[in-house]
């Protein structure tokens, strides 16, 4: 999966002999995940201060941010699809304590599975963060055209999620 990532052409970009890149990393997954430690996006707003937001609001915010910090989240793709160990949700406690928020302040219905929720609105942004330029080509749309029309497109899948009769 990872066979695009050539390790010579690193190691001449960064002006080191390719034995070296081996020595510190070890493969290409490990510099991929020395990469990842670089780019981390779970310092942003949403997940600490926007965490009090209702679920909807949380989740509009999270695919803002997704878009922004998309480089890390291909490389945590790509990692993932080659078999390496990648934790998509680590907040998995305080997420669950906010879902419950959520339930118990009506910001999501009492029989939503709240968790489930959370899961496929995760998927609907790495997936669009891992396709991004690809879909935008081939609708032939500029990618921040196509940003604005998924966020719209998402924030109706929130609805349907927070009001589902709707």
């Amino acid at each position: 999966m990872l066979n695009g990532l050539n390790l010579q052409q690193v190691a001449e970009e960064a002006g080191v002999n390719r034995a070296l890149i081996y020595q510190y990393f070890g493969s290409r997954q490990g510099l991929l995940r020395a990469a990842l430690a670089g780019l981390s996006w779970e310092a942003s707003a949403v997940f600490h201060k926007d965490r009090a937001l209702p679920f909807a609001e949380r989740r509009r915010r999270v695919f803002s941010e997704a878009i922004v910090h998309r480089a890390f989240l291909k490389l945590e793709t790509l990692v993932a699809l080659d078999g390496g160990s990648i934790d998509p949700f680590p907040a998995l406690d305080a997420t669950r304590e906010d879902l419950a928020r959520d339930k118990e302040t009506g910001a999501l219905p009492p029989d939503t599975d709240a968790l489930i929720a959370h899961v496929m609105t995760a998927a609907t942004y790495l997936g669009y963060t891992a396709y991004r330029e690809v879909f935008a080509a081939r609708l032939g749309v500029a990618p921040e055209e196509l940003d604005v029309r998924a966020q719209a497109t998402f924030d109706q899948m929130l609805g349907g999620i927070i009001d589902p009769k709707n």
